[in-house]
């Protein structure tokens, strides 16, 4: 990613409880776009940029979904100017609608389909997770 230089905030926009080793351990780079979006600010999609990330060995299922729970009560309470778009974008995919940008990855992008068993879980561990990281951002 790179942003233009004007867009850039004096603190940091990267929040510390995203990401790989953090609490929730996805979202930090969606969550630098929701948080530029939110300001009025565009994203824009340049599929002739290269970047190259090393392989992580896959998050299994039940900690993947645990984690989505928890970015997206998170995304609905920072950002509530965006929560219908947000809901929407969910609806769409859980009804396995495409996405409305192109994809140059083989990977469908589809949001993992499991059973309840696994589902309602991860959505209270979700919801724990999301409380603890509420109660110790500074």
């Amino acid at each position: 990613m790179a942003f233009l230089k004007s867009a850039l905030p004096t603190q940091p926009f990267f929040d510390e409880r995203l990401g790989r080793g953090a609490p929730l351990e996805i979202g930090e780079e969606s969550y630098a776009f929701v948080w530029l979006l939110s300001r009025g600010y565009r994203v824009v999609y340049t599929p002739s940029a290269i970047v190259h990330h090393p392989p992580l060995r896959r998050t299994p299922v039940d900690r993947e979904a645990r984690n989505s729970f928890a970015y997206l009560l998170l995304l609905l309470t920072e950002f509530p100017g965006l929560s219908i778009s947000l809901v929407r974008f969910l609806f769409r995919r859980l009804r396995g609608k495409p996405l409305d940008w192109p994809r140059d990855s083989p990977e469908p992008g589809e949001i993992v389909s499991s059973s309840w068993r696994v589902l309602i879980p991860a959505a209270i561990q979700g919801l724990m997770l999301f409380l603890c990281t509420r109660k110790t951002r500074t």
